[in-house]
Formats: C-alpha cells, structure tokens, sequence
C-alpha cells in the first residue's frame, strides 16, 4: 500500500479534497461531532460548496424534516424549534442542539434548501416586521440575516420564499410586499437577500402587475422558488398560475398551471424525479383522488422562458 504524503514534521498528511470527499459521506450526527475537532473542520462544514456535496451525496437516504405544533408559547421570551427528522420507514427521530431564539414574537420556517432552514421572525402577525435567521442543520450553526431595506409595518403583509443556487453556491430570502385584503394578495415589489454578499436588493418587476399571490409556503427546487398565484386578465375573471423566482439570474417569469379543475380540490408543490410537480387533491362526498402532474420544458419553445408543458403521471 502507498504511504500517505507527510509534511516536515512528519505528521500523516491527507489532501482536502480527500477530506472532503470521506466527510461527505457521513451523517449529520457525526458532522455535529466532528466540528469540535478543529476550527478548520468547523469551517468545512459551513461552506455552500460541502452543504451542495452532502445534500447530494444523502439524496438518496434523504429526511423530512418535521416541525410540531401546539405545546409551547410562541410569545416565550425563548423559543426553541421543536424539529425533528422522518426517514423512509417513518421512524422519527429527534433535531439535535436546535438553536434556542429570544425573540418575542411568531417563529416561521420559510423553506428549508440543501440542508439549509431559513426561519422568519415575524411581530404578531405577519404584517408586522420581519426579520431572519439561516439555520445549518448539520452543524447547528445559525447566521443572522439583517434587517430588510424596508423595515416598517406594512399594512397588508408579506408572503416570502428561501432557496438555493448549486450554479452561484448562493442562498437568497425572497420577501415579497402584497396589497389587498384577501386569502391571495397583489404583487407590490420585492426584496432578496443573498447570502454571499450579506445585503438586501429591492425589485420592482412590471412582468407581475396584476398578479396575486396565495399566502401559503413556497417551494424551492432546481436553483429556483415558487407561489402559487393568479392573475387579471380582465375586471372579476383570473387565471391560475405558478410565480417561480430564478435565484441565479433574479428574475420572476409566469408559469401556466396543468390543466386541472379547482373546485373543491387541493394542490400543493412536490418534487418528481428532480422535476417540479403539483399534487392535485379531488374531493367529493363520495370519493377522493390525487393526481401528480409534472412539468416539462418546452423543447419546441427554445429560448423562451416561459412556455412549458405539464404531463400527468398519476
């Protein structure tokens, strides 16, 4: 067997690249450990680029990550969030040194991305300030973000959105300001952070004039994040769309929805086969069913964003 390299002090000698590539194998539990070794290993840890190759490396043995509800005051001077992971058998198993935030307020998790969870701090309600926290699960480290540009109450609220970019090595906190009093509200502006740079950037984007979005969580995938929305196209008539938001070029395009009835259906956003796809809920007095259907680039429509096409699977 090949000696390994040495330094001068005769000390054994392993690459980085070798380090990296055995680390990545490894569970959270033994990355949580591991930290303690040395700072240099602390600070692997940490990097977007070991987060990319681990979340990679696990996808196949990925967790769902669970937050519970209902048995502890969210307006306690101290909140801890109550995580934990489910494997493929649903054997739940507890989140480890969970960070502990004084904050009096309401807790959020945004999204979670490449084992990243993004957590709102919000005044009571969501129409209050904001603001947020970047939570590394596998390390328990936790970066403050600060303060958004526009920090003051806005009157009808905020719906908000948190991703990842593989291509820039980057995370960015989308913050969206809406206008109106309903269940889904108008796009009035937004503003995203990345992580890279430590700052916020205010968008104003006239492609969403007269677009509304769902106050429901987002959905990130594929370097990208997604509402559910709609939008007028003539006085009381809209029509259903996705909003995605491209973390890499920052740019909002509309995407048509699958052709499926809404009465009296669900839908929620899911990943198929490294695919966005929508799960459509149909329920009736006497029957229910689910659909999945999938989305496709449009291969006829070559450089233009935003012509794609749905497939039902199931």
């Amino acid at each position: 067997m090949k000696r390994l390299k040495t330094n001068d002090s005769h000390t054994p000698y392993i690459p980085e690249g070798i380090i990296g590539d055995i680390f990545k194998r490894l569970p959270v539990k033994s990355l949580i450990r591991f930290q303690s070794v040395s700072k240099r290993w602390k600070n692997l840890f940490q990097t977007s680029s070991f987060i990319e190759n681990h979340h990679r490396h696990s996808h196949q043995n990925s967790l769902l990550l669970l937050e519970r509800y209902g048995h502890w005051n969210p307006y306690d001077q101290c909140n801890p969030m109550d995580l934990c992971f489910a494997d493929r058998e649903l054997r739940i198993s507890k989140v480890h040194n969970e960070p502990c935030i004084s904050f009096k307020g309401v807790i959020r998790i945004v999204n979670s991305s490449y084992g990243l969870l993004c957590v709102g701090l919000h005044g009571r309600g969501y129409r209050g300030r904001s603001n947020f926290l970047v939570y590394n699960v596998a390390t328990s480290e936790v970066r403050r973000v600060r303060k958004p540009l526009i920090d003051k109450l806005y009157p009808e609220g905020y719906c908000f959105g948190f991703g990842f970019c593989p291509i820039l090595n980057d995370y960015k906190i989308v913050r969206v300001r809406l206008s109106g009093h309903h269940f889904y509200e108008k796009f009035d502006g937004a503003e995203v952070f990345s992580g890279s740079t430590g700052s916020w950037k205010i968008f104003e984007d006239k492609n969403l004039e007269n677009v509304y979005l769902f106050k429901i969580q987002s959905f990130s995938c594929n370097g990208a994040i997604f509402w559910f929305g709609s939008k007028s196209v003539v006085k009381g008539e809209y029509v259903r769309l996705i909003v995605s938001f491209d973390i890499a070029m920052e740019v909002f395009s509309l995407i048509p929805m699958p052709p499926i009835d809404y009465d009296y259906t669900t839908i929620n956003f899911t990943l198929y086969e490294n695919k966005l796809g929508v799960l459509h809920r149909i329920q009736s007095p006497e029957s229910c069913r689910i659909e999945l259907w999938v989305m496709e680039e449009d291969k006829s429509a070559a450089g233009d964003r935003e012509r794609w096409s749905w497939t039902k699977k199931y």
